[in-house]
Order: structure tokens, then sequence, then C-alpha cells
């Protein structure tokens, strides 16, 4: 199962659709009706607050894209880099995220994400 979701992973970043802004990439591919990998690829000068929130952002939107109102983070992978010497200093930031998406919230002791007041409460702050 492992080597299946890598084997999606790597094709879902050669062949999925890219949106390009402020330096990053976002890509996702359906893996499930109702699943899900969400991809963020950012530059040195990304910070992990800024690619969070455009993953976040990202799931968000397909969520509500796919007529639902929820969405659950079911795993996530980092492959932040980080060069080491006297400051530490990322170099790379590519974080990867499953979600499955609920059209009501999931009755499970699940932390949901409400993906509307999500991009709304974003949207906001951002004021």
């Amino acid at each position: 199962m492992r080597k299946l979701f890598f084997i999606l992973l790597t094709l879902m970043l050669s062949l999925s659709s890219i949106s390009h802004a402020f330096g990053r990439k976002y890509s996702h591919m359906q893996i499930a009706p109702d699943s899900f990998i969400v991809t963020i690829q950012g530059t040195k000068s990304t910070t992990l607050d800024v690619a969070l929130s455009g993953l976040m952002t990202r799931a968000s939107e397909i969520t509500l894209k796919n007529n639902c109102k929820y969405f659950i983070v079911t795993s996530n992978i980092d492959h932040t880099t980080i060069s080491k010497g006297r400051f530490s200093e990322i170099k790379k930031i590519e974080m990867c995220i499953t979600i499955k998406c609920f059209k009501e919230q999931p009755k499970e002791d699940l932390v949901a994400v409400d993906a509307d007041f999500f991009l709304k409460n974003k949207a906001s702050s951002n004021h």
C-alpha cells in the first residue's frame, strides 16, 4: 500500500494540473471518489507557514469543488530540505497531504476542517 502511495505521488507530481503562484506549485490527484493527494512545492523563499496555509487552502478549494463541505487529513509527508551549517536555512519545501472529503461533518471523533469556513476566515485575516 505504501509503495502504491509513492507511485501515485510520483505520477501526481509529473502529470497533474499545476498552478503557479508566487513561486509555489500546487498539484492534486484524485485517488478515490472522496479522496485526494494535495501537494505544494515551494522555493527557498517560501516559509513553512505560507506552505501550510497554501496546502490547506488548496485542500479546501478541492473539497468545495467536489460538492463537499468538510475534509480530514488522513496522512501527510514533509520533504522540506534544510541546509546544515552555521545558520539553518530552508532550501526547498515540498509537503503532501491526503484528504478525505465529506458532505456532512463526520460523526467519528475526527478533526474535520470546514472548507468554506477556512477560506472565509483566511480571507478576512488577510485584510
